[in-house]
């Protein structure tokens, strides 16, 4: 149908500036005429409400298509790591328990670590059949945002091996889960939930508020 650009959490701009996000806003939009997108579609930051008069008076309308998903869990990082695990289901809480038990450590990665989160990324997008991101997408991101510690990956091991990693944005008082690789392999260690239950730990230990687990299924959150 052509192209489409669109444009995740932002802009981000702080409450008080509205004339910065209205221009901002401006500048999407000529950027969008200039290439010829067909469509230009914009999933403002979770806590920015004033943008929707913004972009309703350069003429956007809300729509119900999902161009990436639109829910999120958030886990309050402030309640103590007991309250935290009971809050979490009976099997979710057995499965961290059990990795406990096995030969899995989980270290936080360092800048070559890019390559191995890539390749689980990959391995992840072969098993779940959909179209991995390009690894310079991952790259620019580090880029932009590692000079201020806004980009970590933590890494899963097992007996030497890469078995999970999880692609972390640190933000004001939030940290964000964004993307997560898995070999498939070593499934009784249950890296997956251990890694998350890790990422939960890493944000109370530097002190953020939250973790944001983005990207889940609309109908599986309005079950919460």
């Amino acid at each position: 149908i052509g192209s489409i650009a669109y444009v995740t959490k932002g802009p981000l701009v702080a409450p008080s500036y509205r004339e910065l996000a209205w221009l901002a806003i401006k500048n999407l939009l000529q950027i969008a005429r200039e290439r010829n997108f067909l469509m230009l579609a914009i999933q403002p930051p979770n806590s920015a409400h004033y943008m929707t008069q913004l972009m309703e008076e350069e003429g956007f309308r809300p729509s119900t298509l999902e161009l990436a998903p639109i829910a999120t869990i958030l886990v309050d990082c402030s309640l103590s790591e007991k309250d935290l695990l009971f809050q979490f289901n009976r099997k979710t809480r057995q499965s961290i328990y059990q990795s406990r038990r096995t030969a899995l450590k989980i270290r936080e990665g360092a800048a070559d670590d890019l390559s191995v989160f890539y390749q689980l990324h990959l391995s992840t997008s072969r098993r779940q059949k959909f179209l991995p991101y390009p690894k310079s997408y991952f790259e620019t991101m580090q880029n932009a945002f590692s000079p201020h510690g806004n980009f970590k990956i933590l890494v899963a091991e097992c007996e030497g091996q890469p078995v999970s990693a999880n692609l972390i944005i640190p933000f004001r008082d939030t940290v964000i889960a964004k993307v997560m690789g898995w070999s498939g392999e070593y499934r009784e260690t249950r890296s997956n939930e251990a890694l998350h239950w890790e990422i939960i730990r890493w944000a109370k230990s530097h002190g953020y508020r939250y973790v944001d687990l983005e990207g889940v299924d609309a109908e599986a959150a309005k079950k919460f």
